[in-house]
């Protein structure tokens, strides 16, 4: 996994650290990640997902809570 993608991962603290697995493997490269929806995650990870967030804030480094 890309380390910048692994950096994204981490800042998605809704989701569990099994999920962050998950989803790194979707999307390897954070190019990928500009185009994910939240119901993009919710599909792969089989649940509503309550958060509200935005790649360019979690690029930043802010919480999209």
């Amino acid at each position: 996994m890309d380390v910048r993608t692994g950096v994204l991962l981490g800042r998605l603290e809704f989701l569990r650290a099994a999920e962050k697995a998950a989803v790194g493997e979707k999307l390897g490269r954070p190019e990928d990640w500009a185009k994910v929806t939240l119901g993009d995650l919710e599909t792969w990870l089989g649940r509503p997902v309550r958060a509200r967030w935005s790649w360019p804030e979690l690029r930043r480094g802010g919480r999209g809570t």
